[in-house]
């Protein structure tokens, strides 16, 4: 797993699960073929074989965590539907899966870290069903 970090708004993400959860293990640019199950691989095609999660956030005694962090060009229709497929896989393989939209964590996609982004993504996860 690499902790290559490459669109807006993932480095504050990180930090702030890092605040939110001390004890887990945050791991950036994970490739989604090692965190669906084998029997969901061969459903992927080759352009998702090569994708990575944004972020995989690891508590013990928890389900995994998949944070993708979508800024306006997953709203595309080819994108989106990927996006559906990919979600679809995660969660098959036991993974929870929590989208931070730019136009819901404005202040976390300007890559600021304060009280207002970790609002932003409080509510995001919260709302995912993820405790906070």
């Amino acid at each position: 797993m690499s902790n290559e970090i490459i669109g807006a708004g993932e480095i504050t993400t990180k930090n702030i699960l890092k605040t939110l959860y001390p004890t887990a293990v945050v791991h950036g640019q994970v490739p989604l073929k090692s965190l669906v199950r084998q029997q969901y691989i061969s459903s992927l095609n080759e352009r998702q074989q090569k994708e990575t999660i944004d972020l995989v956030v690891e508590i013990k005694g928890q389900s995994p965590i998949a944070v993708r962090v979508q800024d306006r060009h997953h709203l595309t229709g080819r994108i989106s539907s990927l996006d559906k497929v990919q979600e679809r896989e995660l969660k098959l393989s036991g993974l929870k899966v929590v989208d931070i939209w730019y136009y819901e964590a404005p202040q976390t996609f300007k890559d600021k870290h304060d009280k207002i982004s970790e609002s932003e993504i409080k509510k995001i996860l919260r709302l995912s069903g993820v405790k906070v």
